[in-house]
């Protein structure tokens, strides 16, 4: 059994790491409001050192365990250039936290190596297994396909084909000064590539089913390996709160402008309020300014199809960069009511990027319809046009959920019940006065 040896720890792995019952602990982001806890090891198997790897979120509100199915019989445990090391005869894992413009928000890599041919027989394919068990979340498996736009750039990463985005399952609230639960995703799980010493790479094949998440390497790469294969599977798990995907376009400028409406139906709040602001995850194809507006109708006025604004945030000239981040539309604390449902909406207007491309609102691809309710307008149409009031539109369905979401403070007039799913009641939440603190559901319907 693998056994953590503290007097043969460096200094460094003991300065970032809780270390107790053969696992090591610590905060990736410690902020209180978005805390993020990784678990190395099993705190509740505390005579050996496991292979496995917990991502807490909201203060294990979610969370997401996967353990490297092995056979190794007298493994060991050690760290080194900062890395936390299982290793084992034919197989190792690696443990360590990242960093980078690829992931600003930070990720943990689980890294596996194979040091040798796994396969008995040195035929076909080969899976890498890890068992999965989790509380809250689901997982939503990214299509295959990607796109260029005339600038050249892709929609997403090579990385994103195929991975997977996991998001809490149960409604999550944005209420002002509580938990940053943003559009509730919990993280990323990416595509390993895979690669061997020589520096011969292929891409790993993920698949979650029944409790089990697996990599598949192909038969092509592992006959001509060099061993050791480094990442054989090299599970990302980013602790990104946007989407992951480009596929939709706020505004663009081809020979005439073009301006998009985005916008998304969410289910009643759990109780009436006030509007605070409403928040978007934006990039442009090259820095720019641009004028965007932000607006919130009600979708049960004037009938299914004519939908009335109760409220209206526009930024002119707002500056968007080559890299993402969160853009907040201040709203003027209009009146919500827990009996309407509500649609967010963002529009562009004609973007002035150089090579003639636009403004990317971020989401993942799902398996349930969040984009509800949209509006592409044509070619040529004029921004001041597209903020009609109440507007009319054909009804376009997706299975996306973008990056975007509202926050409200609820009217003080006594606890709220907030129940699940099922409708069984799951808390009273009140501030420290008494008063109810509860805010309107996110752009993907969870609250």
């Amino acid at each position: 059994m693998a056994q953590i040896d503290q007097s043969k720890l460096p200094k460094e792995i003991k300065d970032k790491y809780q270390i107790a019952d053969n696992t090591f602990s610590f905060k990736p982001k410690d902020n209180p409001k978005d805390l993020v806890q990784v678990e190395l090891g099993d705190s509740k198997t505390p005579s050996e050192f496991l292979p496995q790897q917990k991502i807490q979120r909201w203060d294990n509100e979610v969370n997401v365990s996967l353990r490297l199915v092995h056979n190794e019989k007298i493994p060991i445990v050690m760290a080194e250039d900062g890395k936390i090391k299982f290793r084992g005869k034919n197989i190792e894992a690696h443990f360590y936290d990242i960093k980078n413009e690829e992931h600003p928000e930070g990720a943990s890599e689980f890294e596996i190596i194979l040091n040798k041919d796994p396969r008995p027989k040195k035929t076909g394919d080969y899976q890498v297994k890890f068992t999965l068990v989790d509380k809250g979340v689901e997982y939503f498996k990214q299509p295959m396909e990607r796109k260029q736009y005339p600038n050249g750039h892709w929609s997403c990463d090579e990385n994103v084909l195929g991975s997977y985005a996991v998001y809490a399952k149960e409604k999550k609230i944005n209420w002002t000064g509580g938990k940053e639960y943003k559009c509730g995703k919990v993280g990323h799980i990416y595509r390993p590539r895979i690669e061997d010493s020589v520096g011969k790479g292929t891409w790993g094949t993920l698949n979650i089913a029944n409790g089990i998440l697996t990599v598949d390497i192909p038969r092509e790469f592992l006959d001509k390996a060099v061993y050791p294969v480094k990442h054989a599977a090299g599970l990302t798990f980013g602790y990104t709160s946007a989407g992951s995907r480009e596929d939709r376009y706020l505004a663009a400028k081809y020979s005439t402008a073009i301006n998009n409406r985005l916008s998304t139906l969410v289910s009643s709040p759990a109780s009436a309020g006030t509007l605070d602001s409403l928040s978007a995850y934006l990039r442009a194809s090259t820095d720019t300014t641009t004028d965007v507006s932000a607006f919130v109708n009600s979708k049960d006025s004037g009938g299914s199809n004519s939908h009335g604004q109760i409220a209206f945030s526009e930024s002119t000239n707002l500056s968007i960069t080559t890299t993402v981040g969160w853009k907040v539309f201040n709203f003027a604390s209009e009146v919500i009511s827990s009996a309407t449902n509500y649609i967010l909406n963002l529009l562009g207007n004609g973007a002035k990027c150089t090579d003639g491309y636009g403004v990317f609102l971020r989401s993942d691809s799902t398996s349930t319809i969040y984009y509800e309710e949209g509006f592409n307008q044509a070619q040529g149409k004029t921004y001041a046009n597209g903020k009609e009031d109440p507007w009319t539109i054909s009804s376009v369905t997706d299975n996306i959920r973008f990056s975007i979401y509202a926050t409200y403070t609820a009217t003080a007039s006594g606890p709220a019940n907030l129940k699940s799913r099922s409708g069984n009641l799951k808390a009273n939440i009140k501030s420290m006065s008494g008063n109810l603190i509860a805010n309107i559901k996110s752009l993907s319907g969870n609250t």
